[in-house]
């Protein structure tokens, strides 16, 4: 599945509420990623309407919007996360401008030291977005680099 195909309904509309979206804002959107129907084209004919259940649609031009603003507030559990654990160490070359993460598109790149500790915090705000959110970071798809870069 796609990332766009796994994100929450509540979860969108609690984050355009956190970003203090108009409430009619809201409610169109809320009409636009609820009220989908679709059907399968079964030898020609088209069979059974059926309503979506999550996701935001692929090619909706609203659909990268909302998915922006959704990771934006993984960029805030995450910050939430490092504030909490003084052990935490970012990579060294991006400790001076505090770069943990980088997302394109549906595509999401952490830094940190390499330390189990620096780890865990990126482990345990992946899991505290995926809990909130419904979407999961792909383990097939997912890699972990780590090399052996002096600090210097």
């Amino acid at each position: 599945m796609k990332a766009f195909d796994m994100v929450d309904w509540d979860f969108v509309i609690f984050t355009l509420k956190r970003f203090n979206f108009p409430s009619n804002m809201i409610s169109w959107i809320q009409a636009s990623i609820t009220t989908p129907r679709f059907s399968i084209n079964l030898n020609g004919e088209l069979v059974g309407f059926f309503p979506s259940k999550r996701g935001i649609r692929q090619g909706d031009p609203l659909s990268p919007y909302l998915f922006f603003l959704i990771m934006e507030v993984f960029t805030h559990i995450l910050k939430a996360e490092i504030a909490t654990l003084d052990s935490f160490k970012y990579h060294w070359r991006c400790k001076r401008q505090k770069l943990v993460q980088l997302c394109f598109a549906d595509d999401l790149f952490l830094f940190c030291h390499g330390s189990l500790p620096s780890v865990v915090v990126l482990k345990k705000a992946l899991d505290t977005f995926q809990s909130l959110s419904g979407l999961s970071a792909n383990a097939i798809k997912s890699e972990i680099f780590i090399s052996r870069i002096p600090e210097t």
